[in-house]
């Protein structure tokens, strides 16, 4: 297995990547090597607890999951650790019927079946045995929400049916799993499309199914779903960030942020070392200055999780895609159902990546919650090929937008024990066109989280864990760090190494008497630049039809320093921008003008549809299968 030491991955240049790497054997060996360094790292933690095995994590002692992911490490350890996996495999008290650990009970019955003691293997079929019922349910079918639920079920279901030879639950599963064909017949992409931690989930639980299913069909139509989730991942991977670019259909505050993300422990379990953020590089020891939305406890016992299954992804696909040329585009489209009281629909999925940047974006997005329909990636400096990993982390940067409705004024509050709350979720419906790294965003509020309603904000977020902007400013003032309010609108320009980004408000409604407009705020360790329509110290009742009319918005522009010769020159080229808002009714108007770059919007607030969007005089289709430029060898 190659070492981190042999090569450097922090050039920005593309990476010649060797097939052979993802094969069986080199996979085996990379699990291996982690499976060690996980069992030394949680041996020492296991203890007693109201008569469990168990190695506790945060206040859970008695998680579920998380002692089936840690087992996997411990039964390929020594006969004590073998044999301290089956206490643990033992003790797991089973709560409800989790999809997780669905999975994980039925993989490891059949892939460690004579690993197993008596005991332990009781226990996961007692518990797989009176979940089945649960998992058959509608609740996880491929119904678009929350696919790794189903991808979950659906590998449960088929390994234990073929573990105990029910031809029904076979049968039922065969039924499933072309619901889920079907779905991949129309579109390029599954709705819970590019996550950083749920694609990766179902991509370990439909390579285990790959792996280990004994019937041909089952077994077919798990790797299709495994490899084409890979391609996902692939063609949303940027060839010399070496990181995923978005949109991200579901992401924690860490997967924005571009942490050691399962998606990224998945990718290192794959095809190695091909980023710089693989798990051996950030986990043993964390970095200075990285993070997870859980303990690291839970970190590691998720890369035993994904550093488990045998994968089978598509090699052709990836070697043109770790050394692809750029700048390149891809398109394609994915479904939704309704939830949260919006409506489900389809939507495009955009990703452009230029030599220092990668912007994504959905076209109309209503499955609000962790959803973030705008993510950009940058580099802000090169970093030298013998660089520590916190100076790679400080040379590249992760900006993406959030909305917020909520009951609570900032300043009332510690902004920094509330920060990480305040964007972990979208409290509304996006609707975007994008053409290379020109975005048009209009946003809808639509979740009120209380009657008192004080603040109605749309971000863009600044993770500044590492690093900071060099040069901020609004209008034609420089800001100080990152910080001022204004009550008026105009644009924001913002120097990031050698990186320019504007932005520019698209406000369709503000309450009367607000504090402030426009907003950069420095939170410790995030920059906010925020545009409000609502911002007060007084609550203010709204229904949802009032609350759907605070519609908001901002047109986001980055582009290479390199391509201009000053920042002011960069200023006064987006001055001579044109951007249009108009409203008619409840529909409203948004369009921008620069040089070749045309796009326009026209979307409802109140039914959440969008009636077009037009990218340089084009409509653009929302049933796209999938598409890239220039072409790779994507998987049908």
């Amino acid at each position: 297995m190659r070492t981190t030491s042999e090569r450097s991955p922090l050039q920005p240049t593309a990476y010649a990547w060797k097939p052979e790497e993802a094969s069986p054997r080199q996979q085996a060996a990379r699990r291996e090597h982690i499976f060690a360094l996980l069992r030394e790292k949680l041996r020492a933690r296991v203890v007693q607890h109201e008569g469990m095995t168990c190695i506790p994590y945060n206040e859970h002692p008695e998680d579920m999951r998380v002692h089936l992911w840690s087992a996997r490490a411990f039964l390929h350890g020594s006969p004590d650790e073998q044999r301290l996996a089956n206490a643990l495999l033992a003790s797991v008290e089973f709560r409800h019927a989790d999809h997780f650990c669905g999975a994980a009970s039925a993989t490891l019955l059949v892939a460690e079946h004579a690993r197993l003691e008596p005991q332990a293997r009781d226990n996961l079929e007692r518990f797989l045995q009176r979940s089945l019922s649960d998992w058959m349910t509608r609740d996880y079918a491929f119904h678009g929400a929350n696919d790794n639920a189903p991808a979950g079920c659906v590998t449960a279901l088929a390994l234990y049916g073929q573990y105990v030879g029910n031809a029904g639950l076979l049968a039922f599963c065969r039924q499933r799993l072309a619901q889920l064909m079907h779905l991949l017949d129309l579109r390029g992409y599954i709705h819970e499309c590019v996550s950083p931690t749920y694609s990766a989930i179902s991509l370990m639980d439909f390579a285990e199914l790959a792996e280990h299913a004994e019937h041909a069909d089952i077994k077919a139509m798990a790797l299709r779903a495994e490899q084409r989730i890979w391609q996902e991942l692939l063609v949303h991977f940027h060839p010399r960030l070496r990181q995923l670019v978005g949109p991200f259909s579901r992401a924690y505050p860490d997967d924005n942020a571009n942490q050691c993300t399962l998606a990224m422990m998945a990718i290192y379990a794959a095809f190695g070392d091909v980023s710089p953020v693989s798990p051996l590089r950030m986990l043993f020891p964390p970095a200075d200055g990285t993070f997870a939305h859980g303990p690291w406890d839970f970190q590691l016992r998720s890369l035993a999780a994904q550093m488990a299954p045998t994968y089978h992804p598509p090699l052709e696909l990836a070697a043109q895609a770790f050394q692809r040329a750029v700048p390149s585009t891809t398109q394609g489209s994915n479904e939704f159902c309704a939830g949260h009281g919006t409506p489900g629909g389809q939507t495009t999925v955009y990703c452009y990546m230029d030599e220092t940047f990668g912007m994504g974006s959905f076209g109309s997005r209503t499955w609000i919650g962790q959803t973030t329909p705008l993510q950009l990636l940058y580099r802000r400096r090169a970093a030298d090929v013998h660089a520590s990993i916190e100076t790679y982390l400080s040379s590249i940067r992760s900006v993406y937008t959030r909305m917020l409705v909520a009951d609570k004024f900032e300043s009332m509050e510690v902004r920094a024990a509330s920060i990480e709350q305040e964007i972990g979720s979208d409290d509304g419906v996006a609707f975007s066109v994008q053409h290379q790294g020109t975005a048009l965003l209009g946003y809808v509020p639509v979740r009120q989280r209380h009657d008192a309603t004080r603040v109605i904000r749309t971000s863009l977020v600044w993770p500044f864990h590492h690093s900071r902007p060099d040069e901020v400013r609004y209008g034609d003032d420089a800001l100080v760090g990152f910080s001022g309010s204004y009550r008026a609108w105009d644009w924001c320009f913002i120097r990031d190494g050698g990186i320019f980004l504007a932005v520019y408000p698209l406000i369709a409604q503000q309450q009367d008497a607000m504090l402030c407009s426009t907003q950069f705020a420095d939170a410790g360790q995030y920059g906010l630049l925020s545009f409000f329509n609502m911002c007060g110290f007084h609550p203010c009742p709204l229904s949802d039809r009032e609350l759907r009319g605070f519609g908001s918005g901002m047109l986001v522009h980055v582009a290479a320093a390199e391509q201009y010769e000053s920042f002011e020159r960069f200023i006064e080229s987006m001055r001579q921008a044109t951007i249009v808002q108009e409203q008619y009714g409840s529909e409203r108007l948004l369009s921008y003008q620069h040089g070749d770059t045309q796009l326009e919007l026209l979307y409802d607030l109140q039914q959440l549809n969008m009636r077009r969007a037009v990218r340089n005089g084009e409509l653009v289709h929302e049933n796209v299968w999938l598409d890239t430029m220039p072409t790779l060898p994507l998987v049908r």
